[in-house]
């Protein structure tokens, strides 16, 4: 079926070998495009790049090249084999900076082989209410102080009731950046 597939012929007594070779010449006269990502373009040129919610990776494959993007000295040295044949290193000055939520439902940590490949683990919690409130202004552009903290202390009581009701969710900046959008139009 293969062989009739890939030729438009039926031939009852073809054999792996044929179909292979079939398979080989259709392969090599294929035409693709590869488009290099973002991720590939900052790892060579030196930029910034995120991966958010990295801990969600699950797939080895993924992993494993992933590893091998985070392993400076590898990465500089051999690089890494792309589609297209060329060889990807890692620009010096690359940063690649992985987020992730772990104390959210359906999160979990991320695999012990990539943590193992960070130069620097940094832990956030909630920004500061000053930061906060600079932050709402500034995406917002509402400036009501006395509303804005009344509207923070609102939040903080929402999240506070959810924790200690064992209710899953979150109810925090973007919630607050929300909910001041909304008033600004209502």
């Amino acid at each position: 079926e293969v062989y009739q597939k890939l030729t438009g012929t039926e031939k009852e007594d073809a054999t792996s070998e044929e179909v292979f070779t079939l398979l080989l010449e259709k392969k090599a006269s294929s035409q693709y495009i590869y488009q290099e990502s973002d991720f590939v373009r900052a790892i060579r040129n030196g930029w910034v790049v995120e991966i958010q919610e990295a801990a969600a990776i699950t797939n080895p494959a993924v992993l494993t090249g992933l590893n091998k993007i985070l392993n400076m000295a590898e990465m500089t040295a051999e690089g890494m084999l792309l589609p297209d044949n060329s060889r990807l290193k890692r620009h010096p000055e690359s940063i690649v900076i992985l987020t992730t939520n772990v104390n959210y439902e359906g999160c979990r940590l991320l695999n012990q082989s990539v943590l193992d490949r960070m130069s620097l683990i940094y832990d956030m919690d909630m920004p500061p209410r000053n930061d906060l409130l600079k932050r709402v202004k500034a995406r917002t552009g509402f400036e009501d102080d006395a509303v804005l903290t009344k509207m923070m202390r609102v939040i903080d009581l929402i999240e506070e009731q959810m924790r200690n009701s064992g209710i899953n969710g979150t109810c925090g900046p973007r919630a607050l950046n929300d909910w001041v959008r909304s008033v600004m139009i209502t």
